[in-house]
C-alpha cells in the first residue's frame, strides 16, 4: 500500500518561528508519509539557513527556482510590475505548481503562510481531490493590523476552500468566523517540538548563584519584538548591581542599529545561530517581551519550555495559555497590548523578583517542565496525521 503524499508550503524561508515548525513537522511527518516541501516566494527572503534545518530525503520544490519563472522574474525586473508581466508571472506558478502536484500524486497540500493560499484555493477548485489544510500562524492577524480592507478581502478569498483549519489561539479562529468560515471544520493543535537532547530534570536543579543570572530573547530582531526593551531592562538590573547577563539570538531589521547602539561585556549579540539549543540550555530565563501584531503561539517559548527554561512574556496572543500549569505561570506575564511597547522598567521589576528570591527560580523551573507537555511532538503528530490523510487513508 502506497503512503499517503503532502507538500508542507511556507511563503518564504524567513528565520521565523512558523517557518521552523513547518520544517520540523515536515521531518516528522517523513516518518510515516511521503513529504514534500515547498518555497512558494523564493525572492521574498535572502537567507536561505533554515533550508539546512529540513531533512535531506525530503524533495524540495520552489517555483521561482524553474526557468520559465527566472525569466519571467528577470523580466519584471527589468521593465517593472506591469499588469501584464505580474498576470503572466501568477499563471506560469499556478501551472508549475499544478504540475508538481499531478507528477508526484500529491493529495494534500499543508500551507504556513498567507500569500500561497488564493493560489491554493484556485488548484483546489481544478483539483477536486486535492485537500488544502491551513495551518496559521499570526500572518493574517499581522496583515489586520496593517490594511483591515486587504485582511478582509484575503480572508474571504479562501474561505471556502479551506478543507481543515489549524488555528492557533481564539484570535485566529474569530477572524475567519466572522468570515463565514464554518467552525466545524477549524481544530486547534499547540505547535509540537521534539526534544533532540534531555536536560537535567527538576530535582537535579541546583542553580549556582555565584554566577550571573542568565537571560535571553531568541526571536527575529524586529522592533515589535521587544528587543530595545530587553535591553534596558538589562542596563536598569546592571545599574543595581546585579550580576546578569544577556544573550540576543536571532536576525532582523533592528539587528545592526541595536548591536551598535549597545554594549557591555555581558550583553552577547548572536546573531543567526546554527544551534539555538546550545545558548538556551545554558539560560536561566527565557525572555520575549513582544507586541507583535501577528504573535499567536511564539516557537522561541516551546524552546524555552522543553529545557526547563521560565518565560517571562508579553501577555498577547496565547501566551498566558502556554505558561499555564493548573492555577499557575511556567513564569510571569508582563501586561499589554499588540502594538503597544511594554516598559523596560516593568520588565526589570519582574527580572528582580528572580534575583531577589533563590527559590522563585527553582520553583518556576519545575513549572516550565510541566507547561512543555502539551507541546511535545507526539501529540502534535498524531493530530496532524487524523487532519491530513483521515481523507485519504
Amino acid at each position: 500500500m502506497s503512503r499517503p503524499k503532502v507538500i508542507i508550503s511556507v511563503d518564504s524561508l524567513h528565520d521565523g518561528g512558523a517557518e521552523m515548525f513547518a520544517i520540523r513537522l515536515a521531518n516528522q511527518l517523513a516518518n510515516i508519509c511521503d513529504v514534500y516541501f515547498m518555497e512558494f516566494e523564493a525572492g521574498a527572503s535572502q537567507e536561505k539557513k533554515l533550508l539546512e534545518k529540513l531533512k535531506p530525503s525530503i524533495p524540495f520544490f520552489s517555483p521561482d527556482k524553474h526557468w520559465l519563472m527566472v525569466s519571467m522574474l528577470f523580466l519584471q525586473k527589468q521593465f517593472g510590475l506591469s499588469k501584464i508581466l505580474s498576470a503572466l508571472s501568477f499563471r506560469l506558478k499556478l501551472i508549475l505548481i499544478d504540475r508538481y502536484l499531478r507528477k508526484h500524486e500529491i493529495l494534500v497540500i499543508n500551507s504556513h503562510a498567507i500569500k500561497q493560499n488564493y493560489t491554493f484555493g484556485l488548484l483546489k477548485a481544478k483539483l477536486t481531490s486535492l485537500k488544502f489544510v491551513l495551518t496559521l500562524h499570526g500572518h493574517y492577524e499581522l496583515l489586520k493590523s496593517e490594511n483591515l480592507t486587504l485582511f478582509k478581502a484575503s480572508v474571504t478569498q479562501v474561505v471556502n476552500f479551506v478543507d481543515e483549519l489549524i488555528y492557533l489561539s481564539d484570535e485566529q479562529l474569530n477572524n475567519f468566523k466572522l468570515a463565514g468560515f464554518d467552525t466545524q471544520k477549524a481544530t486547534r493543535i499547540l505547535n509540537g517540538f521534539e526534544i533532540e537532547k534531555r536536560v537535567s530534570m527538576p530535582s537535579d536543579f541546583n542553580k549556582n548563584f555565584n554566577t550571573p543570572l542568565s537571560l535571553m530573547i531568541h526571536s527575529r530582531a524586529i522592533p515589535e519584538k521587544g528587543w530595545k526593551e530587553a535591553i534596558e531592562a538589562f542596563f536598569i538590573l546592571k545599574k543595581k548591581g546585579y550580576n546578569i547577563m544577556l544573550t540576543l539570538v536571532g536576525t532582523g531589521e533592528q539587528y545592526g542599529a541595536l548591536k551598535e547602539q549597545f554594549s557591555h561585556p555581558d550583553l552577547l549579540f548572536v546573531g543567526f545561530s546554527n544551534d539555538v539549543f546550545e545558548h538556551i540550555r545554558t539560560a536561566d530565563i527565557g525572555l520575549l517581551p513582544s507586541y507583535f501584531y501577528g504573535e499567536s503561539l511564539p516557537n522561541s517559548i516551546v524552546e524555552y519550555l522543553s529545557f526547563g527554561i521560565p518565560v517571562v512574556a508579553s501577555n498577547i496572543g496565547a501566551i498566558a495559555q502556554m505558561l499555564k500549569v493548573n492555577d499557575d505561570l511556567a513564569g510571569d506575564l508582563i501586561e499589554t497590548s499588540k502594538g503597544i511597547p511594554v516598559k523596560s522598567e516593568v520588565l526589570s521589576a519582574i527580572i528582580e523578583k528572580y534575583i531577589i528570591d533563590k527559590n522563585y527560580l527553582s520553583f518556576k523551573r519545575k513549572l516550565a517542565f510541566e507547561a512543555f507537555r502539551k507541546f511535545e511532538m507526539t501529540h502534535c503528530i498524531e493530530a496532524y496525521k487524523s487532519l491530513l490523510f483521515n481523507a485519504n487513508a
